[in-house]
């Protein structure tokens, strides 16, 4: 039975606050008839350097919380999936060995929170999505050789852009698939399905899929709400409602975008749980 959660990467606006406040975390949470939570660790929060890529956040002013202090937080909430911070595929493959040991302990320090709090996935961005060239097989050495301390928890590697020369995603998925030992996945995001048309060709790794984003914002048309991706024109909705009918029982993420407020986030989840 499909198991719907919340991502808690834009969660505090639900209840106006911003997107890096951690600890309203549970406050919105609790205010969603959803079984559980996708935590995510925000790069914003970290304390030594702004995150790689874009951010809408002022990240010297973000509030940086230990990885204790994450722990707390979520204690008293279901959390069966973590998003391992999103820098950290861009850190392995970088060509200074200072970041790529940088991208090995924030998956250390990720896997271990995830570990305390009852996790089962944890979803990556394995690559730099701008990078020329990939090794995929020396990227996947590097998150198994740490994946295999914590080996309760399975790692899902979510279908990001890709830039690498004579690679797409589906070639990507398809060397990792040949890589992975049981119970490694991935995390198909229906977004950036919609982004680069390729649904129905990764939604043939069903067997391997682990976690699906529901990833878009809602939108009023003619006939009522719908959820929209942020390019494309799949029918984010309908992709899913095919995928479930197909046998996929597994996780159901609601990932936000351009959200206004609580009546979003509920809108958007009565959808999902309406459709799968």
């Amino acid at each position: 039975m499909v198991k719907h959660l919340v991502s808690s990467t834009v969660l505090p606006i639900a209840i106006g606050k911003s997107f890096t406040d951690y600890k309203s975390i549970p406050e919105a949470f609790e205010k969603l008839d959803v079984s559980g939570l996708e935590f995510k660790f925000l790069p914003e929060w970290s304390t030594d350097r702004p995150p790689l890529g874009r951010t809408a956040a002022d990240w010297e002013n973000c509030p940086k919380p230990s990885y204790e202090d994450l722990t707390e937080i979520l204690e008293e909430i279901p959390v069966p999936t973590v998003h391992i911070n999103r820098d950290m595929g861009d850190m392995l493959c970088s060509e200074d060995e200072d970041m790529v040991e940088r991208g090995r302990n924030t998956l250390v320090n990720n896997l271990a929170t995830a570990e305390k709090i009852g996790s089962d996935v944890a979803v990556i961005h394995l690559w730099d999505t701008r990078a020329e060239h990939l090794d995929l097989e020396e990227l996947w050495k590097k998150v198994e050789a740490i994946a295999e301390r914590y080996d309760q928890i399975s790692i899902a590697v979510e279908n990001v852009p890709i830039s690498a020369e004579k690679l797409d995603v589906e070639k990507a998925w398809r060397k990792l698939d040949s890589l992975m030992s049981e119970g490694h996945g991935f995390t198909l995001d229906l977004s950036w399905c919609s982004f680069y048309d390729n649904f129905s060709e990764l939604k043939a790794f069903k067997d391997r899929i682990l976690n699906v984003h529901l990833q878009g914002y809602v939108s009023k048309e003619d006939d009522g709400y719908t959820v929209k991706p942020r390019k494309g024109e799949l029918d984010l909705l309908r992709a899913l409602e095919r995928f479930c009918e197909e046998g996929y029982d597994g996780y159901v993420t609601l990932e936000m975008n351009k959200v206004q407020g609580l009546e979003d986030f509920k809108t958007a989840l009565e959808l999902m749980k309406e459709y799968s």
